[in-house]
This record gives C-alpha cells, structure tokens and sequence, in this order.
C-alpha cells in the first residue's frame, strides 16, 4: 500500500464539513469510512480523485453502502457543499454510482431532502410504501438497520395519509427503492 502521509487530511475534512450539516448520523459519517467505502468502489466523490486519492478538497460525495441483505445497498451519505449546490453535482454523482452498481443489485435512499428525492426519482427510484408497521419493520430486519436507524414511519401508508392529513408531508423522511 502507498504511503500517504504526506498528503494533506481531505477525507478528515470531508469528515467535518459533513457533520457540520446536522443530518447525518455520527457513526457513518467516520473519515476512515468514508475513505474505505471510496477505495471499495462504492463512492463517489468530486473534484474527481487521482491516483486513487483525493488530491484537493472533497466538495462532493454519496456512497453505496452494504446491507445485512446482500442484494440491497443503500444510497447514503449525499453531500455537496453548498457553493455547488444547484449546477447538478447531485445528479452526475449519483448517476455515476448508479452506473458502476453491480447487476442484481436493488438500492434504496431514505431522505427528507428534497432535491435528493427528486434526483433519485428522475434516475429511477420510487417510493416506497408498506401497507403496515409491522411489514416495514420486517424489512429493516432484513436490511439488518440498526435501532438508531429505523426506517421512516411515513413508509407506512397510514401514516402517510395522517401526515398529508396534518399538512405535514413535506416533513417526512422518504424511503426510495430501485429495483
């Protein structure tokens, strides 16, 4: 393996700035992480890397991350800095991976993010809704979520309808799947 200890802490960087947005959990968002899921292939970053290494400040980033089920991966960890948000960074990354995702692979997002939910659909996804609670608990069983994680409860058709009920769609986290 190459040493690169002499190259400057980008991945620390990213690390930083992700976490200063406020919506990702901690435990994902780790630089070593964030780097191991790049080197496997399952990431995407800007400005492009060289040599297999980010060489300047990461401004972009989303990730395909395994699951317990391994025919579901989860898109995760979309960042764009906000100096490039709306010039379609989102778009072209998650393109990107959706290109270099494995056949028989199923993915899946689960996002309140507007423009994400919007790009995951434009490239294919759907929403995804299941009939009861106990159905979509099941599932997150399956995909082996941990409890800090639990998917959204607006996955749930009734709860959906009370939300949208309330005035409160526009609040809900998304569970998205490509199949």
């Amino acid at each position: 393996m190459r040493d690169t200890s002499d190259l400057p802490k980008y991945w620390e960087q990213l690390e930083s700035d992700m976490l200063k947005r406020g919506h990702f959990f901690a435990s994902r968002v780790k630089h070593v992480l964030l780097r191991q899921t790049h080197r496997a292939g399952r990431s995407v970053i800007r400005p492009p890397v060289v040599e297999g290494e980010a060489r300047e400040p990461i401004w972009g980033h989303l990730a395909r991350l395994k699951c317990a089920d391994l025919q579901w991966q989860e898109i995760a960890l979309a960042y764009v800095r906000k100096d490039k948000e709306g010039n379609g960074v989102l778009r072209e990354m998650m393109a990107e991976l959706l290109q270099a995702t494995p056949k028989g692979i199923c993915l899946f997002l689960i996002t309140d993010v507007q423009v994400v939910i919007e790009t995951a659909a434009a490239l294919g996804f759907h929403i995804k809704m299941f009939p009861t609670q106990e159905l979509l608990d099941a599932w997150a069983r399956q995909m082996g979520f941990p409890a800090e994680r639990k998917p959204p409860e607006g996955a749930v058709v009734r709860n959906v309808a009370q939300a949208v009920r309330d005035g409160r769609q526009t609040m809900l986290r998304t569970l998205m799947v490509r199949e």
